[in-house]
This record gives C-alpha cells, structure tokens and sequence, in this order.
C-alpha cells in the first residue's frame, strides 16, 4: 500500500511538475506580448484593486460609459472623403478613439466583450488601410489616408498602437499577424518614410508622427522604428523626438505655439516619455534638458487662467481648458514623478479626464492640497534667450486679477503679430481679451472646421491685439518668417509682496520705432489692487499710434462724450485687418479717458492718460464679414499722431453687482484725476481719488536695469 502510495504521488509530483512546466511555458509565450506602453498588467491590478479611489472610479464610469455608448451603434468604416467634422473623419476618430476605450476595458476588467470590440477594429482597419490611397481633401496640407491631414492619420497611430499592446496578449497569433501586417506595417512606413517631409519636422505635427512610430517599434520590437522616431529618419539627431523637445519647448517648459498647441503637443510628448521609460529606462528619458517634460506639464497648467482656461494666444480655440484629455495623460506622469505629488492630485480632479495608467500606482496614500497659479517669468526659445510670457497674479486662486505681458517668439505657423500684447483678467474673467482663432473647430458647414480666411485677415493682425499699431500696419509688415527671427526683450521683473511687475521692449517690430510696455500690480489705499499698463513709442518721425483694448462686458460709464455715427457705420480702414472693424463712434481730443465696464458680479474701469492729447475711438468687429465668420467683439481704439507717445492706463476693479438680490454698490471708479509726465526717462503718473487721495508713482523707462530691482516708487502726496 505503502508503495502504490509513492507511485501515486511520484505521479501525481511529475503531473504537476508536467502542469508547472506547460504554465510556466504558456506564461513565457504570454509574456512576450505582455503590454509594453502606459498601463500593464501589474498597473490594472492596482487600479481595481482601489476602484473607490474618486479619480479611478470616475475614470473607470467613463470608460464604461464609453464603450456602453459605442457598442450600440454598428461599426462602420466608411470610405474616407470628408475633411475635419464630416462624416467619414468623425467616423474613423470615433473608432480609434473606441478602439483604445475597448482595449483599456479588457485589460482591466477583462471583459471578452470589450476584447471581441477592440479586435474588430483593428481587424477592420487591417483589410481596409492597404487597399487606400491618399485622401481626396488632402489638397493644401500633407495628405493622410484615413485623413485629410497626416496629423490625424499619425493621433490614430498613437490610439490604435495603445489598443493593440492591451489585447495583444489575448490575439491568436493569426490574428496577430494580421493586424501587423495589414495595419501598423503600412501605417508606420506611409507615416514614417512616405511622409518624411512632416515626420522629420520641427512641429506638433511630428510631435504626433514619432509618438507613434516609436510606440509601434517597442511594441512590435522593431526598434530601428523607436531609433527614427527618437533620432529622426536618417538617425542624425537632426529631427526626431529629442530634437523636438530641445527646439520646440524653452528650458521652463513653454512650447513656441502658444498654450492651445502647447496642450496637444503635450500628449504624444508625454506618451513616448512614459513609453520610453518603461522600455528603456536607462535613457533617463524624464532628466532629458534638466527635466523639461515635466516642467512642461505644470508650465501647462500655469498657462490657464483660475476659471481653468488656456490664455488664448497665437491660433487658439477658446473653448479649451485643462480639462482637455491630453492634460488626462500628462498630470498622472507628473503626479508620479512630483516632489509634492498631493499638489497634483488636485489638478487631476479638476481635469476629470485622468487616464488609467501605471502612473497612478500610489495614488490611494495621497492627499489633495489647494493648486495656486503663480506670479510667473515664462522663458521663450530653445534656451530661453527668446523673450518670455510675464503673467502677473494677486491672487493665486480666483480672488483677484491676472494680467499677461507676451514678449516671446512669433510662433511659427500658428503665431499671431502682437509683441508686447496684454491680457487681463478679473475673477477669471476675461476682461481685456484676445479673439484668438478665427475658426469653427469641427463645424462642417465653416470651412470644414479648418482655419477661416478670416484667421489671416483678422485674427492674426495687429489691431485685433491689445497692443500698439503703428500706421495702421501689421508687426513686420505681416511677414510670419520674419516675424520668426525676431522678439521682445525683458526689461525687468519683480515678484514681491508689495508689487508684482514685468516690463520689456521691441526695436524691431517698426522699423525707426521703439517700443516698451510696462506692466504693474499695486495696491493703493482706497482703491485696492490696481494694475497700471504703460505704453510707449519713440521715433525720429511722426506715426499715426493706435492702443487698442479689446474689452469683454458692458460699457456703464465713459467720458469723454463718444460721438456716436448715427445713420450710417463706415469701416475702420482698408487692410490690415482695420477692414473687419466698424468705427461707431469717437471722442474730441482729450488727456483722461475713462470706461467703466460691468463683466460678471464685478465693474472695471480703464482709466487712461498721455503724455500727449489722444482721440478714443470705438470699433467693433463685422465689417466686411460676408459669411458671419467673426464674433462680436468691440474695441475702445486710443489714438494719436506723434513722434513719441506714452499712454497709460490704471485698470480697476471695483464694486459688486448682484441680480439675483437686485443689489449693486461701488458702480463707479474713485479715480477722479490721472496725469503721466516724462522727464529724463523717468516718468511721474499721478493718481487722485474721489476721498480726496493723491498718490505718485515713478517707472523709469530706459531700456537697461537692474532686472530684479527696477527703479519703481510708489509714494502717497
């Protein structure tokens, strides 16, 4: 008995040394298609492990909600014929997009429906992407297959690679090959080498082409892909993603397009990152340039105004905030890599959109503390010698005001012609604004969604900025490339307790002109936070100089009296966007011009002054507007013709208008008198209130100071 023991548990033993060895081999097969990018196995693990976790439960509601949605509706692949917002083009995004929600599903819930769905995709795509050719909108940019614009031919790469490293694990090997060869061979090799031009590109664009030919490679293992998306086609250095960031984002993390573009480059910078640190980690892919990648993320986040949405510079849809999805893969990054990671969690909540990724391991040991939006010096340029953005705050939440200084880079393509450009903001409100782009994003029936006519003609010129306008022309006469050679130098930057301020200048936007603009946040007795603007022009010839603010509220007050164009509007001028702008009104020549604006629960009041007599005039956007393309937006226009003028303006926060109570108080300005003069570079503004106050402020205006210690004096009379 005793020996039929032994046999029965040798047996038993080698059954299930036999077992152990099958397991050990299926799991060594498995393995070698285990996922490779964002979120692995060990990564879903922890994820449901903490489904109560806020963020990973709503992340988690979304996803399912998603792909509930998706499911219900036939999967179609339509032959592609449509630009931006047409049929075939939000058909083939959906699937993409679809396709990595169904992917993500199965790898953390391992839902067999959610596998079946995401496999018919990319199976689909495989019979289809062979047999197309390029698409037939592809007429004025690089054509794609799927697309009309190889852009979105190289974000479904970035998409569809992430789907299949999820499932690829649970493919037949049949299956495998088929997808491969089908989809992601072609797609790499159309995006890769028949788009070359786009792919070794200084531009977003590429940003998106490396992302995912790099993926594809460490996913697939063809890691000459991941050697052409990092180093550029030819392997040079020359192009590829670490000439990317070197050239494309300044050492404090800014990227050149301004925050709308610095947003979507964001995603395929921070995808590859992640890809290449969990495949290569020994490349210290997150230390590249002393850490700009995550400097980028936060400098992305601090690029928004407290209500969360992007400053609009350069060709910017204004709708966008830092609830935007790409931010959805970056913040996990820079909350797992942060020195104070509870910060982060904060920002997550406010995006929504967070994306379930390995990052987000420990998640459940951290606590949320308040985000502050800081007082910020933003360095422009590949080494930070371009200029800069100032945003001045006095407050780091929504208490108070924020004003922007732009003195940096043109922007490439998508750069506007407003060196030494404001912003100002009220309570998060938009108060002095800029129109940023003029476009419909994704409405067929404008344009495609593409960039109107209108963008050229208007949004992009001049006048449609808050800054100054020389003989009604254009920043270098509108010449994008010449533009790009040239920016605003910083003059000084303080950041103290009792004035935060930022002044800078541009020699070369006019030739013969001089340009300086000086922008401080104070705090006076009797009127609180205030902030001054100055502007100056100094030439050897006399110039027709127009100050524009284009304003966001209500006129309630103003003086002096506008003579309003009763019966008939005529049109501003003739080009240079002044086209686009009916003139409705202006004033007699005068020294104080003021405005008070009612915007939101609060009023504001521009009060402005010369060292020289001015005109206001009031415009407002619609003329020559034959499709309706522009918003409706108005400008106070202060004008004069001088050799040298300096205009200055105190922007003022004041009282509170509640109509749900029917009660308003402090309605009007307690500034009663304003003058500037200018002596020997030093300028003296003179401020007197309604209660009688008097106070004295001197800026001195030469063009070289002490950077952090200017000569600022703020004294009560």
């Amino acid at each position: 008995m005793k020996k039929l023991l032994i046999h029965i548990t040798m047996a038993f033993c080698g059954l299930m040394l036999f077992a152990c060895s099958n397991q050990e081999e299926t799991k060594a097969t498995v393995n070698t298609h285990a996922p490779k990018l964002l979120l692995t196995q060990n990564g879903a693990d922890f994820i449901m492990a903490h489904q109560d976790n806020v963020l990973i439960e709503k992340s988690l509601g979304k996803l399912r909600t998603a792909f509930n949605t998706a499911v219900e509706k036939p999967l179609e692949f339509p032959q592609p014929l449509d630009a931006g917002g047409g049929y075939s083009h939000e058909t083939h995004k959906a699937n993409y997009q679809n396709a990595l929600t169904a992917a993500t599903l199965y790898l953390l819930e391992s839902d067999t429906a959610a596998l079946a769905y995401a496999k018919e995709i990319l199976i689909g795509y495989a019979a289809m992407y062979p047999n197309l050719s390029t698409h037939p909108e592809g007429k004025t940019q690089a054509p794609g297959k799927l697309f009309w614009q190889i852009l979105n031919e190289e974000v479904s790469l970035v998409y569809l690679i992430q789907a299949f490293d999820a499932i690829n694990s649970a493919l037949s090997e049949n299956e495998r090959a088929t997808i491969i060869i089908g989809l992601f061979e072609p797609m790499v090799s159309f995006i890769k080498d028949e788009s070359a031009s786009t792919f070794n590109k200084i531009h977003n664009h590429a940003m998106w082409g490396v992302a995912g030919v790099g993926m594809a490679g460490y996913v697939l293992d063809h890691p000459e892909w991941v050697d052409a998306a990092l180093h550029g086609g030819d392997k040079s250095g020359n192009s590829g993603y670490f000439k990317q960031i070197d050239q494309l984002f300044s050492p404090d993390g800014y990227y050149s397009e301004g925050p709308y573009y610095q947003r979507y480059a964001l995603m395929p910078l921070v995808i590859l990152a992640q890809a290449i640190e969990a495949n290569q980690p020994e490349i210290k892919v997150l230390e590249y340039k002393d850490g700009v990648i995550l400097k980028t993320i936060e400098t992305t986040v601090q690029l928004s105004a407290c209500n969360g949405y992007f400053f609009p510079l350069n060709d910017a849809v204004k709708a966008k905030s830092i609830e935007t999805p790409e931010l959805g893969y970056a913040l996990p990054l820079v909350f797992d890599n942060s020195e104070n990671p509870d910060l982060w969690v904060e920002v997550m909540k406010q995006n929504g959109n967070v994306v379930l990724t390995d990052a987000l391991v420990g998640l459940h040991k951290k606590k949320c503390e308040p985000f502050k939006r800081n007082t910020l010096y933003i360095k422009d340029g590949p080494k930070g010698e371009s200029g800069a953005l100032a945003i001045l705050r006095s407050d780091p939440f929504c208490g108070g005001t924020t004003a922007l200084l732009k003195f940096g880079t043109h922007g490439m393509g998508h750069g506007h012609f407003d060196q030494l450009g404001i912003l100002w903001y009220g309570h998060g409100n938009e108060i002095l604004a800029d129109y940023g782009a003029a476009r419909y994003h994704n409405i067929p029936q404008k344009f495609g969604g593409r960039y109107l006519p209108e963008n050229d003609t208007w949004a992009n010129q001049t006048i449609a900025h808050n800054t100054l306008v020389v003989d009604e022309k254009n920043q270098y006469n509108g010449d994008d490339d010449l533009a790009d050679q040239h920016h605003g130098d910083g003059i000084y930057f303080i950041n103290s307790d009792s004035i935060k301020a930022a002044a800078a200048k541009n020699n070369t936007a006019y030739p013969g002109v001089n340009l300086q603009r000086h922008v401080a946040l104070v705090t006076l007795e009797g009127l609180g936070a205030i902030t001054i603007d100055i502007t100056t022009a100094n030439s050897e010839q006399s110039h027709q100089l127009d100050l524009p603010f284009h304003y966001k509220g209500d006129i309630v007050f103003r003086k002096p009296a506008v003579q309003m164009e009763a019966n008939q509007l005529s049109v501003l001028g003739k080009e240079n966007g002044y086209q686009h702008l009916w003139l409705r009104g202006a004033s007699e020549t005068t020294q104080l011009a003021q405005s008070t604006l009612v915007n939101g629960n609060s009023f504001y009041t521009i009060s402005t002054t010369a060292t020289q007599p001015f005109n206001v005039l009031w415009a407002q956007t619609g003329a020559n507007d034959p499709e309706a393309n522009l918003l409706h937006q108005e400008a106070l226009i202060y004008r004069s013709k001088e050799k040298s003028q300096t205009w200055v303006s105190v922007l003022e926060p004041h009282g509170d208008y509640n109509t749900i109570h029917e009660k308003t108080s402090g309605a009007a300005t307690q500034i009663s008198g304003l003058t500037a003069e200018e002596n020997n570079g030093v300028l003296t503004l003179k401020i007197t209130t309604v209660s009688s106050q008097a106070f004295q402020l001197e800026f001195d205006l030469s063009e070289i100071q002490n950077f952090n210690n200017p000569h600022i004096s703020i004294s009560k009379v």
